[in-house]
């Protein structure tokens, strides 16, 4: 026969994850509409360029405002461009700094949320580089390269969500594959208690070494959709001039409590091409 000294401790510990799942279950799913989009840089083009940033300014506008996203990450930003975002859209604020000098100046890995739905914890940048802290250029990258991050609190819930928004080079094969194993230790440094949402540019594509580190320790939002992923298989556009046959290059991952109900490549009528040479991503995740 069992001690009865002996059976107390197993009911207790029976009742407490009993307890512990039913709290769960009681409380409702967070979901956030989430969304990456390289914006292509403003100084990219010249001035009479029809697809200089003046010409663009309102496409992208209408593009974001059609999808509302909850929570924003954009890859090639430049100050000017992140101002022009938030005075057209009206409810977003933004995080970030520009990766050549730490402050403004440069392409910034910006994450933009609505502000109210989420109220900004915490933010930090890591340069993709072999010192992360300061501005630097890793590796064998052509340029130096960010990993925005920021720590957003619900408004109505109190819940953290943790996004990370990476732009990997687009020259370096180590510099990618050292960046994604460099973006797993800030994801993991940043604690595990709290929903993750990793987006960017990566500019590698689902059968790289990159890709494949990333992969094995969190999960592609593509593969992980509940619903069939909607509008193919092309983010890099080269503004229509792929036809719809350009790589995938930009991913959403997320951890391993996520429940991803939609992933959408938006590609738009003809028109939309001429926003960025980039589709945007737009995914829909709930956590328990």
């Amino acid at each position: 026969m069992t001690p009865r000294r002996r059976v107390w401790p197993v009911l207790a510990g029976l009742l407490l994850v009993f307890g512990l799942c039913a709290a769960a279950a009681a409380r409702p799913s967070f979901g956030v509409k989430a969304m990456t989009y390289n914006l292509r840089c403003a100084s990219c083009d010249a001035p009479d360029s029809p697809q200089h940033w003046s010409q663009r300014r309102l496409l992208v506008a209408a593009l974001i405002r059609r999808h509302r996203p909850d929570v924003l990450a954009v890859q090639e930003a430049e100050r000017a461009q992140l101002d022009d975002l938030v005075d057209l859209l009206g409810e977003y604020a933004w995080t970030g700094v520009g990766r050549d000098d730490g402050e403004d100046r440069g392409e910034i890995t910006a994450i933009l949320y609505r502000e109210r739905r989420f109220a900004l914890e915490s933010a930090a940048t890591r340069w993709l580089s072999e010192t992360p802290e300061r501005v630097s250029r890793g590796w064998d990258a052509a340029l130096p390269r960010t990993l925005g991050m920021a720590a957003l609190r619900d408004a109505d819930s109190g819940r953290r969500l943790r996004v990370f928004n990476a732009h990997f080079d687009h020259q370096g094969e180590r510099a990618r594959l050292e960046s994604s194993r460099l973006v797993l230790r800030e994801i993991a440094a940043a604690g595990a208690s709290s929903p993750v949402l990793l987006l960017g540019d990566f500019n590698f594509t689902a059968t790289s070494e990159g890709y494949a580190v990333l992969a094995a320790a969190l999960r592609d939002a593509e593969a992980a959709a509940l619903s069939p992923p909607q509008g193919g298989s092309e983010t890099l556009n080269g503004f229509g001039r792929f036809d719809g046959r350009g790589p995938k290059i930009d991913f959403v991952f997320v951890d391993a409590l996520a429940r991803v109900r939609s992933h959408r490549i938006d590609g738009g009528e003809a028109s939309q091409r001429d926003a960025s040479d980039h589709h945007p991503i737009i995914v829909e995740v709930d956590w328990p």
